[in-house]
């Protein structure tokens, strides 16, 4: 192996390894403050607990409705991932096999819509959840 091309190989291992260590720190920090006591936490910060515990964990389970709130998360997550999957593939399918009347007009509909923020359809379609009485249900979060 050429010395340029293990200088390449190094240079490429390194800096993926300091996008790793800058995506996964925050993921370290996490658990290393769920793991602090309460006083510890907001006093001087430290990478590695002091004085471990899993009390916070205990109380997420026993004070609050944890289950409850992982299945909605994990019903709607898989929900939403089932709908877009099935009507993206679909459509995008369809557009790129098939040649059809109008074909070109929907491809440009489709692309005129990233030119707008989704924040501006909010109201309109919270009027319409209202509309349908969908409000505070699962599947108005999904239909979003």
């Amino acid at each position: 192996m050429s010395s340029r091309r293990l200088g390449r190989s190094a240079g490429l291992y390194g800096a993926g390894s300091l996008l790793l260590l800058l995506g996964a720190f925050p993921l370290f920090w996490m658990l290393s403050t769920s793991l602090k006591p309460s006083g510890e936490i907001f006093a001087t910060p430290t990478l590695v607990p002091r004085h471990a515990t899993i009390a916070n964990f205990v109380q997420l389970l026993v004070e609050t409705n944890f289950a409850v709130y992982f299945k909605n998360s994990v019903i709607v997550s898989l929900a939403t991932v089932v709908l877009t999957l099935g009507v993206s593939a679909t459509g995008a399918y369809s557009l790129t096999r098939f040649s059809f009347r109008g074909r070109d007009t929907v491809i440009r509909l489709i692309l005129a819509t990233y030119m707008f923020a989704p924040i501006m359809i909010i109201i309109p379609f919270y009027i319409l959840v209202r509309q349908l009485g969908l409000v505070n249900t699962r599947l108005a979060v999904l239909l979003a």
